[in-house]
């Protein structure tokens, strides 16, 4: 330092012995207090330690540094500032100094009086005086907050260069970039030299147009940030994705001093999103919209109409049966099938309305803005026509029809659920129709389809509410008028609807299956009813029960039969089994086997409504059965028709001739009665001799028409 190179010469040139004048003297003091004035206010800590290493001088900022006054520190040894574990290394280095082996200027760890580390940067000088002695000039600097700020830059630099997000830093010009790091060059492709060519061209790469930039940049101006997603172009060509935040940067005067955006790619996130909203929303059989799509489209395209009567209309498609594709050519066939038939309906419709794949064998079609019911026929004709050509699949030809319902908006509909509903109740009729047909919406057809859903779904506790009950037709023997049975006919009275005809529910029955239970039911009543007739002395010597489709093909039919009879004590010949003409011919081979057993247990079997189905004489002869029951439409007419009389007596003829009775059932005329008789009828029913009559009726008919004579 200068002034200790003017304290040195004092020494070397003392004042006392210099032949100076008073003027030269008054230079020296005032240089002196000149120096040691500087060495006092100088900005960084100044020391002067001996050769041991005592402090011989210190300055102000030296003391406030570490926290002591100067009467603290001067006489020390400078190891007070050094922490413990660092003295060792400190006095060797300082013992190096002053031999003049090392020169110090670097950074140290040092502690204050009250215990805190500081980070100081050491600069030593080493003096010699002219009696030999040496001493060593230190100058500190405080580092601390550098350091800290230099840290924290490194994090920041090293936490710029690794992160997942691009990152790039402008000057207060945005097209003036500053800084880019890896994550940005490894987003676009571009390195830092071609980014900086490009300048802030890279963010306007994508498909956006100018005003989107534009709106962009007025944001960030106007409220210091804009958050959006953006498209741009990779340096490969390939499309990407990504969120942007572009934000400026201020000083404290409010002024703007650079721009900072920050990359983060997504196009994998939306490619997921996209694949998710695929899934979600479309069928990967089809590749058509499935139902939940749909269902959101109608909603849409009845909110866009004000008034949406008549101008929307739905046609659902329901492909017939469907099911024996699956089962004769397999799942797979099944599939490449619903696709054909996808690209067909779309094919013929496209652009004119939304076509999407429900589910199963299901196709829903919604159309905007139609003209009227001629629109929509036009449509269904067409679909119809393109659905019944044939489809070829590995050379295999396979034809197949569908059934359409068709629904239009109404004012009363209450929304996108209605139309939908209407269409499948729609289709639901053509369904019971046969199929291949198209039906369209009515309140009527409504009505009908809410009195079936109803009717189905409380057959299922008919039973256990002791709604159903059996009345019995007594059956006559022509030649004597003798009382041969009785028929047991199923009846159910509802509690709100009333009665309801067996010719309505009984179908229903057996489409769900419910035709077992109530079967059972039956067959159980009818056995305890004979064998309480049998017990009361009332000359029933049968009861005939009637078995449907359904029962025939259960495979414990017969053990059931057997079981009940046994419960109830009752003798097979006390029962007559009846099934209907076209029921025995569905599985004739079984038919036959189940007749052989229950000829075996002893019951009797008749065929109803005969001559109404296709039974073959041939089969007739293998058939174990006692009786032809001949169906009351032939005899309505017996009268009058002559083609019908013809018949009638063909058919009492023909079952004579191979050893069955014959009944006719329907009858209502003296002059049908005798019609019969004289043409060598056994026996016959209806309300000639009396209605269906409940348990107790019958008993007292039986006792005044045939005990009491």
């Amino acid at each position: 330092m200068r002034e200790l190179d003017i304290l040195q010469k004092h020494k070397e040139y003392p004042i006392e012995a210099c032949e100076c004048d008073t003027n030269l003297k008054r230079e020296l003091k005032n240089k002196e207090k000149l120096i040691n004035a500087i060495f006092q206010v100088a900005n960084i800590g100044v020391c002067v330690t001996d050769e041991k290493g005592f402090f011989q001088m210190v300055n102000e900022v030296y003391c406030k540094l570490y926290g002591y006054n100067r009467e603290e520190l001067i006489g020390k040894h400078f190891t007070i500032v050094i922490p413990e574990e660092n003295h060792d290394n400190a006095i060797r280095a300082h013992e190096a100094f002053i031999s003049g082996e090392v020169e110090v200027s670097n950074e140290w760890s040092v502690i204050t009086k009250d215990g805190r580390l500081l980070s100081v940067y050491v600069t030593s000088t080493l003096l010699e005086q002219e009696d030999g002695e040496k001493c060593r000039v230190t100058t500190i600097t405080d580092v601390t907050e550098f350091k800290e700020a230099y840290n924290k830059l490194n994090l920041v630099s090293y936490a710029l260069s690794t992160a997942n997000d691009g990152v790039i830093f402008t000057s207060t010009d945005p097209s003036d970039i500053l800084y880019v790091n890896e994550a940005m060059m490894r987003i676009t492709g571009f390195s830092k030299e071609e980014l900086v060519k490009e300048q802030k061209g890279f963010l306007k790469s994508g498909p956006e147009d100018s005003k989107f930039y534009e709106d962009m940049w007025h944001q960030v101006e106007n409220h210091g940030f804009w958050q959006g997603e953006i498209r741009g172009v990779k340096k490969s060509k390939e499309e990407y994705v990504a969120e942007l935040a572009l934000n400026k940067i201020m000083n404290s005067d409010g002024q703007v001093t650079n721009y900072i955006a920050n990359l983060n790619e997504i196009t994998e996130k939306k490619r997921v999103e996209k694949k998710i909203h695929y899934l979600a929303t479309y069928s990967s059989i089809t590749n058509l919209p499935n139902r939940q799509f749909y269902e959101s489209a109608v909603s849409q395209v009845i909110k866009a109409h004000k008034d949406p009567q008549g101008k929307v209309a739905m046609i659902m498609v329901d492909l017939d049966r469907f099911k024996n594709i699956n089962d004769s050519y397999g799942f797979s066939m099944g599939n490449k099938l619903l696709r054909a038939v996808a690209y067909r309906i779309k094919n013929i419709l496209k652009g004119v309305s939304t076509v999407a794949y429900l589910g199963e064998d299901h196709f829903g079609i919604l159309l905007d803005q139609i003209t009227g019911m001629n629109n929509v026929c036009t449509i269904t004709q067409k679909i119809k026509s393109a659905i019944g050509r044939p489809f070829v699949f590995d050379k295999n030809y396979i034809y197949i029809t569908c059934s359409m319902g068709v629904s239009f908006y109404r004012r009363e509909s209450k929304g996108s659920e209605d139309l939908i509903s209407h269409a499948e109740k729609a289709i639901l009729k053509a369904k019971n129709q046969g199929g291949n047909c198209m039906q369209v919406y009515t309140l009527e057809m409504d009505r009908k389809l809410t009195r079936r859903a109803q009717i189905e779904n409380d057959l299922k506790t008919a039973i256990y509410n002791n709604e159903l009950f059996l009345v019995y037709q007594p059956q006559v023997e022509l030649l004597n008028e003798k009382l041969v049975g009785v028929e047991a006919l199923l009846r159910w009275k509802h509690p709100t609807l009333g009665m309801i005809s067996p010719d309505e529910f009984i179908p229903i029955a057996e489409e769900t299956g419910a035709i077992l239970s109530i079967g059972q039911w039956v067959i159980k009543t009818a056995a305890i009813q004979a064998k309480q007739w049998e017990l009361d002395g009332l000359p029933v010597s049968k009861v005939a029960v009637n078995l449907s489709s359904v029962q025939l093909k259960h495979d414990n039919i017969c053990m059931l039969i057997k079981d009940i009879l046994q419960q109830v004590g009752l003798s097979p010949e006390s029962i007559e089994i009846e099934l209907t003409e076209t029921t025995m011919m569905e599985d004739i081979g079984r038919s036959i086997d189940i007749f052989n057993t229950l000829k075996e247990m002893g019951l009797k079997i008749a065929v109803d409504d005969f001559g109404t189905g296709y039974s073959s004489l041939s089969y007739l002869r293998k058939i174990p059965i006692n009786k032809l029951k001949i169906d009351r439409s032939f005899i309505m007419d017996l009268e009058t028709d002559f083609e019908e009389s013809i018949i009638t007596k063909t058919i009492i003829h023909m079952g004579k001739n191979l050893g069955f009775k014959v009944i006719a059932e329907g009858v209502e005329t003296k002059e049908q009665m005798q019609y019969l008789r004289e043409n060598g009828c056994d026996e016959a029913q209806g309300y000639y001799y009396s209605k269906p009559l409940t348990q107790n009726e019958l008993k007292d008919f039986i006792i005044n028409h045939y005990i009491s004579s």
